[in-house]
């Protein structure tokens, strides 16, 4: 038991990662995204994961893709804007050497 439990986190962690990660590129890129779906990111990263139980159980029943599912809506959002903050925490200067030294983007 102890096993799928950490098994399931784990995965569920991973595909967090995979989908946030870019989300929070995009989010601190691009600034109407970031006006669309930042305070979007915020509110739900508030949120409990718990509270997505109830409503997974209902629309997806007791299987591993609830699971997955409430995993996912508790990590994404943290994960996409603990990257913003810390793309928006590169000093300016950083980005003017790397730049100057080849770096793009």
């Amino acid at each position: 038991y102890i096993w799928t439990s950490v098994s399931r986190g784990l995965l569920g962690f991973c595909f967090a990662l995979l989908i946030g990660t870019p989300l929070g590129l995009l989010v601190a890129r691009v600034k109407f995204v970031r006006a669309a779906i930042g305070p979007i990111l915020s509110g739900l990263q508030s949120l409990p994961s718990v509270a997505w139980v109830p409503p997974a159980v209902i629309w997806l029943g007791l299987n591993n893709s609830m699971m997955y599912a409430v995993i996912l809506l508790g990590a994404v959002p943290s994960i996409a804007n603990g990257l913003v903050s810390g793309v928006d925490q590169v000093p300016p200067l950083f980005l003017r050497a790397g730049r100057t030294m080849g770096a793009t983007g």
